[in-house]
């Protein structure tokens, strides 16, 4: 502060700190940060912008500038749970802007919420719709003929095998949808955490196995006659393991997990250890086969070598 003058005709002018282009500076760091920013930034807005690492559209990223007083921003990634915040002199932030950058990440993980569970109903709606209007898969669907699987628990609707994701409860959330090369997709926006495909009858004092995807569900289903739970992906295994034991605590849970041995860390086996530890489970995966050339990494893999799961 400087005071002119003295007396009743004394006058107080506050000092101005002048940024050359905030917009600017705040869009670098951005880019620095997370490797990209919004095209059109626009000031005391929440924005999203998508991660270079996903794909077109994933809007993984968000971010807030405020201009008023010295600016400042906050910006964040939904997938890793992270946050930032920026300043254009680089001065810790103040108490006030402290909370307000922590309001702007308030705000923001409420939409997103908003916006996921929006996007889930949609989709959920999407594959009931979907579902019903389906015919019963055959086995003459070019992925089961060549996995050698029964046509159990999926239908099918213009050349894609539709598998059902449902909660403990029955309630149809999502689909995978297999097409005749065995590419696979979910429904866009909908849940998969804690989701499965139920193939079988789960009976009190019976085994319950939990595996990942659903042609090792099928393979493992026909072979020992067991019910499955296919959990479509190894880092799925732990909440469909913990949901399953919630409703199903008289049942025998196994996991039976994928033995990624041509892969660094074996996720397989990694996800599936856990699962298994965490919620008292079994644990059983398949064996490396002895064949020249053989890529098993998986219980649907060992069934087309001849071999059983244990």
């Amino acid at each position: 502060m400087r005071r002119e003058g003295a007396g009743l005709g004394a006058t107080t002018r506050r000092e101005h700190t002048h940024y050359t282009d905030p917009l600017r500076e705040f869009t670098d760091w951005l880019q620095a940060e997370f490797g990209n920013a919004p095209r059109d930034l626009t000031p005391g807005k929440l924005q999203r912008f998508d991660h270079p690492d996903g794909r077109r559209g994933n809007l993984r990223c968000w971010c807030v500038l405020h201009l008023d007083g010295r600016p400042a921003g906050a910006a964040g990634d939904w997938r890793e749970g992270s946050s930032l915040t920026w300043t254009a002199d680089r001065r810790p932030l103040s108490t006030e802007d402290r909370q307000r950058m922590a309001a702007a990440a308030k705000a923001a993980r409420a939409q997103r919420e908003r916006e996921r569970a929006q996007a889930q109903q949609r989709a959920a709606e999407r594959a009931r719709a979907n579902w019903d209007a389906a015919a019963p898969a055959t086995v003459a669907h070019p992925y089961l003929q060549a996995k050698q699987l029964p046509a159990v628990g999926v239908r099918e609707s213009a050349g894609l095998l539709l598998v059902p994701l449902v909660d403990v409860h029955g309630t149809l959330h999502n689909l995978q949808r297999i097409d005749a090369a065995g590419r696979k997709r979910f429904l866009p926006g909908g849940r998969v955490r804690g989701l499965f495909c139920l193939l079988g009858t789960v009976r009190d004092g019976q085994p319950l196995y939990v595996c990942e995807g659903f042609a090792t569900g099928a393979s493992i289903g026909h072979a020992m006659q067991v019910p499955v739970a296919c959990a479509m992906s190894a880092n799925n295994l732990l909440p469909v393991a913990e949901a399953l034991s919630r409703h199903y605590p008289a049942a025998a849970l196994v996991v039976a997990a994928d033995n990624d041995h041509r892969t660094e860390g074996n996720p397989g086996m990694r996800y599936g250890a856990e699962a298994a530890r965490k919620v008292g489970a079994g644990l059983t995966w398949p064996t490396v086969c002895n064949l020249e050339g053989c890529t098993c990494t998986d219980f649907a893999d060992t069934a087309l070598c001849g071999r059983v799961p244990a």
